[in-house]
């Protein structure tokens, strides 16, 4: 089998691999749960179809590289607030993100976007880095055994 295409089904199966584990970690001095998605088919779905999440839990995004990042709320039944990351530091925060208005078709869903170049997204309840003061310049420490896996440089 030719290496690149061996490289490429090996890169792809440890991002697969990851997809929907659970993992410790801390924001702004706050712990949370968080559930990883680092696929495009995983990121693409997000937390679209989810139940609310509680105070303590989160969901992750891993992206590969650091460029600007664009997130649309398709299936979302509760608000988000969205955190930017660039390696381990916020960068930016969307606070409040609301769920698409019943019957929203996708071609008219809004597309948020980083304004930066990150390379990892993490989505809490609305309202969630407000009540926690958690702000640019925050730090993301973390599992540093997903950071060799493709996650960025976080703590």
């Amino acid at each position: 089998m030719d290496l690149r295409i061996r490289g490429a089904l090996l890169a792809l199966c440890r991002r697969s691999a990851i997809d929907g584990q659970q993992l410790k970690i801390e924001l702004g001095g706050r712990r949370l749960l968080v559930t990883v998605a680092r696929s495009p088919r995983a990121v693409a779905k997000g937390l679209g179809g989810a139940p609310p999440l509680d105070d303590d839990h989160g969901m992750l995004f891993l992206h590969g590289s650091r460029r600007e990042q664009a997130y649309w709320m398709r299936g979302l039944t509760f608000a988000l607030d969205i955190v930017w990351i660039e390696g381990d530091h916020v960068v930016a925060i969307t606070p409040e993100v609301p769920p698409p208005g019943p019957g929203t078709g996708e071609q008219a869903l809004p597309v948020y976007r980083s304004g930066f170049p990150v390379d990892k997204v993490i989505e809490v309840r609305g309202g969630w880095t407000s009540a926690y003061g958690v702000g640019r310049g925050a730090i993301l420490r973390m599992d540093p055994a997903l950071r060799l896996a493709g996650g960025g440089k976080g703590r």
